[in-house]
């Protein structure tokens, strides 16, 4: 068996393509703060570990007033949890979720969500 190096090869036809990356920094400021403005509130200290400009994103009035203006904003109530057996704080957001029900009712759930511990950054 012999092979054409000049040929070129094709990729099988079942095998996955890996998207490309397209970061969210090269995006004009308006389009990125639409963007994460979708983000849900429990990810937002991942989303300011990011780099500088999430971060002083996240804490922004125009930040707020774009997840005002999706309609993304979430009531939630912040709760530090701790026990005899473990004294360390971990905070918390209980956050209220409407869900449709079969029958079209609205209902009310509540989780508790943990907000994770991050190093501190310098």
């Amino acid at each position: 068996m012999s092979s054409d190096s000049t040929a070129k090869e094709q990729p099988p036809a079942n095998a996955e393509t890996c998207p490309t990356s397209f970061p969210i920094s090269s995006l004009p400021e308006a389009v990125a703060l639409s963007c994460l403005a979708r983000v849900s509130r429990s990810d937002y200290k991942a989303l300011s570990l990011v780099s500088k400009r999430h971060r002083s994103l996240v804490v922004s009035s125009e930040f707020y007033k774009a997840r005002v203006l999706l309609g993304r904003t979430e009531e939630c109530l912040y709760v530090c949890l701790t026990s005899k057996l473990k004294p360390t704080p971990r905070w918390c957001f209980l956050r209220r979720e409407r869900n449709k029900t079969l029958e079209d009712a609205i209902k009310t759930v509540n989780r508790l969500v943990r907000i994770p511990n991050y190093p501190s950054q310098p």
